[in-house]
């Protein structure tokens, strides 16, 4: 039953004594690392898989390079084992989880996350050359989601808008920004003037399905706003 509950697993499991021997392993860590075939069983000094992973990981490496390697990989085992990520030469990148036990042996939880990382650079990417797309127009452009909080905006929007640098971010509501914009359009007014404020604009853009708006910046600036 232990055994079919192992390799069920869709993450590599090891479990290694406090004698630093193999204990047990499922099926799925000897496919994340088929290297280790020629050393991996019941008993074998873990310094063995180690040595077989440095002469994976560094296939041109002295053998100066090798213990180097597998030096690095105990001192962070033995600093307590925080998620480690690894890009291999066969292009994987492996998480590592190794968790120390009382009795002195650890087991080790191995994850494929190739793919998320493949997605979440390839989703970074594509944020990059959105925003050079947006920094790149002569206009503000500023997109908030449903609930009205802010999603992006380009280098424009604050440039136009300048009594926002440094003071808007990712899911800032709309209405904490035009609290913001109160504060700088009128400095004069008391608190309970700007709040009124806010919500005239408010009740006016939420009465229209579009429109086009004139702003008197207190440089002299006319912005104009089209929602």
């Amino acid at each position: 039953r232990l055994s079919s509950a192992l390799n069920s697993m869709a993450d590599g499991f090891l479990l290694v004594d406090g004698q630093d021997r193999v204990v047990l392993w499922n099926q799925r860590f000897f496919e994340l690392y088929p290297h280790f075939a020629p050393v991996l069983r019941v008993g074998a000094p873990d310094q063995l898989l180690l040595e077989a992973a440095a002469r994976f990981n560094l296939p041109r490496g002295s053998a100066e390079d090798h213990r180097q390697w597998v030096e690095r990989r105990l001192q962070w085992r033995n600093s307590g084992g925080a998620p480690y990520e690894r890009l291999r030469p066969d292009g994987l990148v492996i998480e590592s989880i190794e968790t120390p036990l009382p009795d002195g042996g650890t087991v080790g939880i191995y994850r494929d996350v190739t793919a998320m990382r493949r997605a979440q650079n390839e989703l970074a990417e594509s944020k990059a050359t959105l925003d050079q797309a947006l920094d790149a127009m002569s206009d503000g452009f500023v997109v908030f989601d449903a609930r009205e909080r802010l999603l992006l905006w380009n280098r424009r929007y604050t440039e136009m808008l300048p009594y926002l640098h440094g003071k808007i971010y990712p899911g800032m509501s709309m209405d904490e920004l035009g609290a913001i914009a109160a504060a700088a359009l009128f400095p004069q007014r008391t608190e309970a003037e700007r709040v009124a404020w806010c919500q005239a604009r408010r009740a006016k853009r939420l009465g229209q399905a579009e429109g086009v708006r004139f702003a008197t910046m207190p440089d002299g600036r006319v912005i104009e706003s089209i929602d």
